[in-house]
């Protein structure tokens, strides 16, 4: 047990050290993908709207500055027939995310089950809106070498070093009864 216990912890180390090395090669992939200002379907300034395409695997998230706001969504997503999208309210998953210029954006609305189709945006509120597929950006960053060691390292490398704790304990203890 004393044996297995310090090999998942060295692996348990290595790994984690390969994560936080990556973390930091992955960030400006992260921040081209998960910047808003950055990479988004739609940017529109307040009182514009805009033309979008939207699939049915898709998760669309409107985004404002966080604080800049108390009006609620603000805004209208028509289809081509006329029927309007009402999306959801953002879910505790739905998280406030940073820009790379520190700016954060907060989600006012998701539509997780739009079907697909053109669809016409309105920005009916006194701030910019930006409209993100989150799905999209999840695939471009598994598409990232450093990203994925990043994620591999952390996933697999924290629970490692649980198992190591959990064995050396367990032989700590059948050390003491012999």
């Amino acid at each position: 047990v004393s044996l297995w216990a310090k090999r998942l912890s060295g692996a348990s180390f290595l790994l984690v050290l390969l994560g936080v090395v990556s973390y930091y090669n992955a960030m400006p992939v992260m921040f081209d993908e998960l910047d808003p200002a950055q990479s988004h379907m739609l940017e529109l300034e307040p009182g514009e709207s805009g033309e979008v395409s939207l699939s049915n695997l898709g998760e669309y998230v409107a985004l404002r500055v966080a604080g800049d706001d108390g009006q609620g969504a603000g805004l209208r997503l028509i289809d081509s027939l006329g029927a309007e999208e009402s999306g959801s309210a953002p879910t505790a998953i739905d998280v406030e995310r940073p820009g790379e210029d520190g700016t954060i954006y907060a989600p006012v609305r998701v539509f997780r089950t739009a079907p697909g189709g053109e669809y016409t945006l309105h920005n009916d509120a006194s701030t910019t809106l930006w409209l993100v597929d989150d799905v999209a950006a999840q695939n471009a960053l598994f598409k990232s070498g450093w990203f994925v060691m990043m994620f591999l390292g952390c996933c697999l490398g924290l629970p490692l070093g649980i198992v190591a704790v959990v064995l050396a304990l367990v032989g700590r203890g059948q050390g003491k009864e012999v």
